[in-house]
Protein backbone atom coordinates (compact mmCIF):
# COMPACT_ATOMS: atom_id res chain seq x y z
CA UNK A 1 0.00 0.00 0.00
CA UNK A 2 1.46 3.37 -0.92
CA UNK A 3 1.29 6.33 1.41
CA UNK A 4 -0.42 8.48 -1.21
CA UNK A 5 -4.17 8.90 -1.03
CA UNK A 6 -5.74 7.22 -4.07
CA UNK A 7 -8.14 9.16 -6.26
CA UNK A 8 -11.72 8.08 -5.83
CA UNK A 9 -13.84 6.93 -8.75
CA UNK A 10 -16.97 8.94 -9.42
CA UNK A 11 -19.98 7.60 -11.27
CA UNK A 12 -22.02 9.63 -13.69
CA UNK A 13 -25.67 8.69 -14.08
CA UNK A 14 -27.33 10.36 -17.02
CA UNK A 15 -31.03 9.99 -16.45
CA UNK A 16 -33.18 9.29 -19.46
CA UNK A 17 -33.42 12.16 -21.87
CA UNK A 18 -36.68 13.76 -20.81
CA UNK A 19 -39.50 14.05 -23.32
CA UNK A 20 -39.48 17.74 -22.41
CA UNK A 21 -36.01 17.97 -23.98
CA UNK A 22 -33.60 18.19 -21.06
CA UNK A 23 -31.21 15.80 -19.39
CA UNK A 24 -30.56 15.35 -15.68
CA UNK A 25 -27.11 14.13 -14.64
CA UNK A 26 -26.11 12.86 -11.20
CA UNK A 27 -22.50 12.50 -10.08
CA UNK A 28 -21.83 10.27 -7.10
CA UNK A 29 -18.86 8.47 -5.53
CA UNK A 30 -21.03 5.53 -4.48
CA UNK A 31 -21.23 2.03 -5.90
CA UNK A 32 -21.74 1.43 -9.57
CA UNK A 33 -25.09 2.70 -10.72
CA UNK A 34 -27.40 0.51 -12.80
CA UNK A 35 -27.68 1.08 -16.51
CA UNK A 36 -25.75 0.62 -19.75
CA UNK A 37 -22.62 2.61 -20.59
CA UNK A 38 -23.98 5.65 -22.43
CA UNK A 39 -21.30 5.67 -25.16
CA UNK A 40 -22.49 2.25 -26.37
CA UNK A 41 -26.05 3.41 -27.03
CA UNK A 42 -27.41 5.02 -30.19
CA UNK A 43 -28.79 8.49 -29.35
CA UNK A 44 -32.41 7.56 -30.06
CA UNK A 45 -32.15 4.51 -27.78
CA UNK A 46 -30.59 6.67 -25.06
CA UNK A 47 -33.46 9.17 -25.35
CA UNK A 48 -36.03 6.38 -24.96
CA UNK A 49 -34.16 4.52 -22.21
CA UNK A 50 -34.28 4.75 -18.45
CA UNK A 51 -30.77 6.10 -18.10
CA UNK A 52 -27.13 5.36 -18.75
CA UNK A 53 -23.95 5.53 -16.75
CA UNK A 54 -20.23 6.11 -16.98
CA UNK A 55 -17.27 5.79 -14.67
CA UNK A 56 -15.18 8.95 -14.37
CA UNK A 57 -12.32 10.35 -12.34
CA UNK A 58 -12.77 13.74 -10.71
CA UNK A 59 -10.56 15.53 -13.24
CA UNK A 60 -12.45 14.13 -16.24
CA UNK A 61 -16.04 14.85 -15.17
CA UNK A 62 -16.32 18.06 -17.20
CA UNK A 63 -14.97 16.35 -20.33
CA UNK A 64 -17.49 13.55 -19.88
CA UNK A 65 -20.30 16.11 -19.71
CA UNK A 66 -18.95 17.95 -22.75
CA UNK A 67 -18.95 14.63 -24.63
CA UNK A 68 -22.55 13.98 -23.52
CA UNK A 69 -23.57 17.41 -24.81
CA UNK A 70 -21.97 16.66 -28.18
CA UNK A 71 -23.63 13.23 -28.24
CA UNK A 72 -27.10 14.61 -27.53
CA UNK A 73 -26.98 17.95 -29.30
CA UNK A 74 -24.51 17.48 -32.16
CA UNK A 75 -27.07 19.05 -34.52
CA UNK A 76 -27.70 21.97 -32.14
CA UNK A 77 -24.88 23.46 -30.06
CA UNK A 78 -25.43 22.58 -26.40
CA UNK A 79 -25.95 25.28 -23.82
CA UNK A 80 -25.68 24.45 -20.14
CA UNK A 81 -27.72 26.71 -17.92
CA UNK A 82 -28.15 24.32 -15.04
CA UNK A 83 -25.63 24.30 -12.27
CA UNK A 84 -23.98 21.77 -10.05
CA UNK A 85 -25.61 21.43 -6.68
CA UNK A 86 -24.86 19.04 -3.87
CA UNK A 87 -28.00 17.13 -2.97
CA UNK A 88 -28.61 17.54 0.77
CA UNK A 89 -25.00 16.76 1.68
CA UNK A 90 -25.42 13.29 0.21
CA UNK A 91 -22.15 13.41 -1.74
CA UNK A 92 -24.16 13.59 -4.95
CA UNK A 93 -24.29 16.43 -7.43
CA UNK A 94 -26.91 17.21 -10.02
CA UNK A 95 -26.52 18.91 -13.39
CA UNK A 96 -29.02 19.93 -16.09
CA UNK A 97 -28.28 20.02 -19.84
CA UNK A 98 -30.56 21.38 -22.55
CA UNK A 99 -30.18 22.78 -26.08
CA UNK A 100 -29.95 26.39 -27.18
CA UNK A 101 -33.33 28.12 -27.19
CA UNK A 102 -34.88 25.62 -24.79
CA UNK A 103 -37.87 26.80 -22.74
CA UNK A 104 -36.44 26.37 -19.24
CA UNK A 105 -39.90 26.57 -17.64
CA UNK A 106 -40.21 22.91 -18.69
CA UNK A 107 -37.43 21.93 -16.26
CA UNK A 108 -38.89 20.64 -13.00
CA UNK A 109 -37.99 23.24 -10.30
CA UNK A 110 -36.73 20.48 -7.98
CA UNK A 111 -33.76 20.04 -10.32
CA UNK A 112 -32.60 23.64 -9.97
CA UNK A 113 -31.70 23.22 -6.32
CA UNK A 114 -31.57 25.97 -3.74
CA UNK A 115 -29.16 28.91 -3.77
CA UNK A 116 -28.15 27.70 -0.29
CA UNK A 117 -26.96 24.33 -1.62
CA UNK A 118 -23.19 24.19 -2.03
CA UNK A 119 -21.77 24.31 -5.54
CA UNK A 120 -19.64 21.46 -6.75
CA UNK A 121 -15.97 22.33 -7.02
CA UNK A 122 -12.99 20.09 -7.60
CA UNK A 123 -11.67 21.04 -4.18
CA UNK A 124 -14.94 20.01 -2.49
CA UNK A 125 -14.87 16.73 -4.36
CA UNK A 126 -11.22 16.22 -3.37
CA UNK A 127 -12.13 16.82 0.27
CA UNK A 128 -14.84 14.16 0.06
CA UNK A 129 -12.32 11.76 -1.49
CA UNK A 130 -9.83 12.38 1.31
CA UNK A 131 -12.50 11.89 3.98
CA UNK A 132 -13.77 8.65 2.43
CA UNK A 133 -10.24 7.29 2.04
CA UNK A 134 -9.41 8.29 5.60
CA UNK A 135 -12.15 5.97 6.90
CA UNK A 136 -10.82 3.13 4.73
CA UNK A 137 -7.28 3.71 5.98
CA UNK A 138 -8.33 3.73 9.63
CA UNK A 139 -10.15 0.43 9.10
CA UNK A 140 -6.97 -1.07 7.55
CA UNK A 141 -4.90 0.05 10.55
CA UNK A 142 -6.60 -2.60 12.68
CA UNK A 143 -3.88 -5.19 12.03
CA UNK A 144 -0.95 -6.82 13.79
CA UNK A 145 1.35 -6.07 10.84
CA UNK A 146 3.64 -3.30 12.11
CA UNK A 147 4.88 -2.38 8.64
CA UNK A 148 1.33 -2.02 7.31
CA UNK A 149 0.33 -0.02 10.39
CA UNK A 150 3.26 2.36 9.79
CA UNK A 151 2.25 2.86 6.14
CA UNK A 152 -1.38 3.44 7.10
CA UNK A 153 -0.35 5.87 9.83
CA UNK A 154 1.72 7.87 7.31
CA UNK A 155 -1.19 7.93 4.84
CA UNK A 156 -3.61 9.00 7.60
CA UNK A 157 -1.25 11.82 8.63
CA UNK A 158 -1.10 12.99 5.01
CA UNK A 159 -4.90 12.87 4.69
CA UNK A 160 -5.38 14.82 7.91
CA UNK A 161 -2.85 17.41 6.72
CA UNK A 162 -4.69 17.78 3.39
CA UNK A 163 -7.99 18.29 5.24
CA UNK A 164 -6.39 20.94 7.48
CA UNK A 165 -4.96 22.72 4.43
CA UNK A 166 -8.33 22.59 2.70
CA UNK A 167 -10.11 24.00 5.76
CA UNK A 168 -7.45 26.70 6.20
CA UNK A 169 -7.81 27.66 2.53
CA UNK A 170 -11.60 27.81 2.87
CA UNK A 171 -11.28 29.98 5.98
CA UNK A 172 -8.78 32.26 4.21
CA UNK A 173 -11.10 32.67 1.21
CA UNK A 174 -14.03 33.45 3.55
CA UNK A 175 -11.93 36.03 5.40
CA UNK A 176 -10.83 37.54 2.08
CA UNK A 177 -14.47 37.78 0.95
CA UNK A 178 -15.40 39.45 4.26
CA UNK A 179 -12.50 41.91 3.91
CA UNK A 180 -13.52 42.72 0.32
CA UNK A 181 -17.12 43.40 1.37
CA UNK A 182 -15.93 45.64 4.23
CA UNK A 183 -13.64 47.53 1.84
CA UNK A 184 -16.51 48.08 -0.60
CA UNK A 185 -18.75 49.35 2.22
CA UNK A 186 -16.09 51.88 3.23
Amino acid sequence: MSSSIPQLAWYLLAMSYKSEGYLIIYITPYKRLPGPYWRTLPVDMFKRGAGAVSYVMRDSIQKEIDDLEEYLFSDNKAEVKGWWREIKSAQKWLYVIYPVGFDTSKVDPKYWGSPDDPNMTCSRMRLLEIQRNLFKLIFKANTQDDELQAKVFTAVQKAVQEIKEFEAGAADSNNQADNNSQDSEA
